[in-house]
């Protein structure tokens, strides 16, 4: 600290009588002075600052992150219309369930081949890892499927397990959800069927 254009008084002498006895000595300002000041107050008024209730902490928006998305290809065959929400409160990451409804179109090779058109309700459980908003999606599930239009010698309903792994860029509050990735299903339970999938949603609280 420096004081500039501050004259600082001189050294001068100290003269105190106690006790009937004299002492001497001197004094020297400190109106001017390079150095380090260290200081420390402390307060006994009353804070004037606003203590919140806890009806305000209340206000804070809590809950299960949720999500609405339009999924192609993937569980839901062609395409579906999805529902997920994770298991933990105020958590991108974790534990989380899905499900929704689609269309699907197959070709049967009865006599003669027929275009069999489908409901499909994709229904999972999943694991995303990450806490921000990208993340590493794995989950395993069931796909039912019901023919509108059966083919000869066919089921009207189908269940298809699957697995699903994808990349999950979801907001932390509102806002834009993507996913993108493969979805592996095992068709007639002997059969590997490796589909793509691309979904685009909205996550929310």
């Amino acid at each position: 600290m420096k004081n500039w254009n501050i004259q600082p008084l001189g050294k001068g002498e100290l003269f105190v009588q106690m006790y009937n006895q004299p002492y001497k000595g001197e004094f020297s300002p400190r109106s001017s002075y390079l150095g380090l000041d260290l200081r420390y107050g402390y307060s006994l008024g009353r804070n004037s600052g606003k203590v919140k209730s806890l009806g305000d902490q209340n206000t804070v928006k809590s809950g299960y992150k949720k999500a609405i998305f339009l999924e192609g290809l993937g569980n839901g065959y062609w395409g579906s219309i999805n529902y997920d929400i994770r298991l933990k409160k105020d958590r991108n990451d974790g534990f989380g369930i899905r499900a929704g409804i689609g269309i699907g179109e197959e070709q049967k090779d009865a006599n003669p081949v027929t275009s069999v058109k489908y409901t499909t309700i994709p229904l999972s459980i999943n694991y995303v890892l990450g806490k921000k908003r990208s993340g590493l999606e794995a989950g395993i599930g069931v796909t039912p499927s019901i023919a509108s239009n059966a083919a000869p010698g066919y089921s009207n309903v189908m269940v298809d397990p699957y697995l699903n792994i994808q990349y999950r860029y979801q907001p932390m509050k509102e806002g834009l959800l993507f996913r993108i990735g493969v979805t592996p299903s095992f068709y007639d339970n002997n059969f590997v069927f490796i589909s793509p999938s691309i979904s685009l949603g909205y996550g929310f609280k």
